[in-house]
């Protein structure tokens, strides 16, 4: 099954990073216009039919404060980390974040993450894409633009100070 959404909010649209609860019912996802979207997904048997009780929120920086700008909210990805915090990278004005949206909902406040300083040599809207933790608890970021030597796209994997590099 699948469903389409739209709205006539400005902000709706864009989203590029979601999770879903245990049962596949309850969905959480971010955006490229730095905002949240929480709802219920409707199933009829196993198949996927509805979308309801969609809430959007701004995600907040450490202060409680909307985005100021899109790029200032440009919302990639959003995995879950060990501590059950959900990570999120911003793209155009890099840096990482985690939100503890468990605890305190869509009112979570950015706590920054560190990240290797060279993912923000990238080209304007084309740093952090994908996110992630690995099992041994390193953070990876994958770009959408920012390529190695050989065109390769760039890739980190780090916990700490200490990175590793990779190119895919």
């Amino acid at each position: 099954g699948g469903i389409t959404r739209g709205s006539p909010d400005q902000d709706f649209g864009g989203f590029s990073g979601l999770v879903l609860g245990k049962v596949c019912e309850d969905l959480l996802a971010v955006s490229d216009r730095g905002n949240w979207l929480t709802g219920r997904l409707i199933y009829e048997g196993e198949t996927l039919t509805g979308f309801a009780d969609a809430v959007m929120a701004p995600i907040r920086d450490s202060k409680g404060r909307p985005p100021k700008s899109k790029s200032w909210g440009d919302s990639e990805a959003l995995p879950r980390l060990a501590d059950g915090r959900l990570a999120v990278g911003v793209e155009s004005r890099v840096r990482g974040g985690a939100f503890d949206v468990a605890k305190k909902g869509l009112d979570a406040r950015f706590s920054a993450l560190p990240f290797p300083l060279d993912i923000d040599a990238g080209p304007e809207n084309g740093e952090i894409e994908a996110r992630g933790q690995l099992p041994n608890g390193r953070l990876i970021a994958i770009a959408e633009q920012l390529l190695d030597a050989d065109g390769n796209i760039r890739g980190w994997a780090w916990k700490g100070e200490a990175a590793a590099y990779f190119s895919i």
